[in-house]
């Protein structure tokens, strides 16, 4: 399995926040502007880079920009017995970038684990690169100068391992306004799967003031999930995923959950933090991923499965500041994309549209209501 690279363009300026997808080893991008919706003839002449960093399999889970305007891709690549996370880095053009890492790829295996896997990316003021995961079966956090070498002023030679549980990844990180790193993870234990946040400082320490040792966990429903994770400007943490109210494979909903900045549950959202989502009927539900609007509210993409009959559907749901479906958007707050099997990817452009991405390649473009943009 290959990675996929593929970019787009948007009449508005470049996006502060990159526009990727992940579909397996599918990635789409969002950069730069031109005709709407066109490929990005500019990126490697026809849009399209297939990285291959391994004879092995491998496949994309992130793509990130740097501040000077290269792109980032990271994942792992790997067999049964031994695995490693690796990030490669292109030029504007598509073309790699030879002065980052060796030859425009920086591999990493977190000695002495065997198995290590990058699933996100998020990049500091400085320019920093964090990619988070896992590493036999436990958190991870790395972080990269901006040239692809482990920066030593972060953790243990630029890695940091949390024990949450009796396994756990890292499933999403962003940074805050205070340039804290913030985590979500999945945390297994032995009566089921339960959220995790995790709050870490500048060179990598936990977070005191963050539930006292830097980490949060909620046992919600019979399991729970993580898939995203979104800080507002006032330091409260938005993570989204899904939880199981019954036995495993029926009523598995949507769901998110806000904490306060210190690490509190937001009684003010939801119904004591937490807000179970349901698009309609016994369905399994997730949320992959969301964003904040500068009023407060909040744009949701997932998927939906119906058991009775498979059928699969990416969906696009807008909230109001406290976690209800806001009647202003589609009248009751959310959309129904068939022709995107999963909606894994949602962005907001300066004018307030929504993009949404998904499926078989598909990006698709709401106005501010909700009504597809012709």
């Amino acid at each position: 399995m290959r990675a996929l690279l593929a970019f787009f363009r948007t009449p508005d300026r470049p996006l502060t926040k990159t526009f990727a997808l992940a579909i397996g080893s599918l990635f789409i991008g969002q950069l730069s502007f031109a005709q709407a919706g066109d490929l990005d003839l500019s990126f490697s002449a026809d849009g399209f880079v297939f990285p291959n960093p391994s004879p092995v399999s491998d496949r994309g889970n992130a793509i990130a920009v740097l501040p000077d305007g290269r792109i980032l891709m990271a994942s792992g690549a790997g067999g049964n017995l031994t695995a490693h996370s690796f990030i490669m880095c292109f030029l504007a053009d598509g073309t790699p970038d030879l002065t980052f890492g060796t030859d425009g790829i920086c591999t990493t295996q977190a000695l002495p684990y065997n198995h290590t896997w990058f699933w996100k990316m998020a990049i500091d003021t400085e320019g920093r690169i964090i990619a988070v995961g896992s590493a036999d079966s436990h958190t991870i956090a790395v972080r990269y100068l901006s040239d692809g070498t482990l920066d030593p002023e972060f953790g243990q030679a630029g890695q940091v391992r949390m024990i949450l549980g009796s396994s756990s990844h890292a499933t999403d990180v962003v940074m805050d306004g205070e340039g804290r790193i913030v985590l979500c993870a999945d945390v297994y234990n032995l009566s089921g799967h339960e959220f995790g946040v995790l709050r870490l400082l500048a060179n990598g320490t936990v977070d005191p003031t963050f539930s006292d040792d830097g980490v949060v966990t909620n046992a919600i429903g019979v399991s729970a999930d993580t898939r995203t994770v979104a800080v507002y400007p006032d330091g409260k943490i938005l993570v989204g995923g899904n939880a199981i109210y019954t036995a495993p494979g029926e009523l598995v909903r949507s769901l998110l959950v806000r904490y306060l900045e210190n690490g509190l549950l937001d009684d003010s959202f939801g119904v004591g933090g937490i807000d179970t989502l349901s698009t309609a009927g016994n369905n399994w539900e997730m949320v992959y991923d969301m964003v904040i609007r500068p009023d407060g509210g909040i744009v949701a993409t997932g998927q939906r499965i119906i058991p009775e009959n498979s059928e699969q559907s990416g969906y696009l749901l807008q909230l109001t500041p406290n976690g209800s479906l806001d009647q202003t958007f589609n009248l009751d707050g959310q959309i129904m994309i068939p022709e995107l099997t999963f909606a894994t990817q949602v962005t907001l452009q300066p004018d307030g549209k929504v993009l949404v991405s998904g499926g078989e390649v598909v990006v698709e473009r709401y106005d501010t209501d909700g009504t597809l943009d012709m």
